[in-house]
């Protein structure tokens, strides 16, 4: 089962708590716990003011505010995109809006939609 920690938890901005409220949940479910123990890498999340930093190894997952120095993927868009791409609405919308924004190795932003999924 995959392991979320933080690292500076006094500094995390909101939209970083979302993402580790999320991912805690997500973890519990083995399905979902399988794609987080198969990534590996780091991604930066840019939601509206807000940066966090993803550190995938080993089948854990490290959140902090500090971005890596060289993502394998990046994922920036208004912290309202992010909520309907969690709760799958308006996919096609957010997705034809251009609002988010993806760069990077594509299977990851993949398995990153997967884990992201909110319950």
């Amino acid at each position: 089962m995959a392991k979320v920690t933080t690292e500076n938890p006094d500094n995390l901005p909101l939209a970083a708590m979302m993402v580790k409220n999320i991912l805690e949940r997500n973890a519990d479910d083995p399905k979902i716990s399988r794609v987080m123990d198969g990534i590996e890498g780091d991604v930066a999340l840019f939601a509206s003011q807000m940066q966090i930093g993803l550190y995938f190894a080993s089948g854990d997952v490290r959140i902090s505010p500090e971005l890596p120095s060289a993502p394998k993927a990046t994922l920036s868009a208004p912290i309202d995109a992010f909520l309907n791409v969690g709760l799958r609405k308006r996919l096609i919308s957010t997705a034809m809006s251009r609002r988010v924004k993806v760069k990077g190795d594509p299977m990851l932003l993949l398995k990153l939609a997967r884990i992201l999924r909110i319950k």
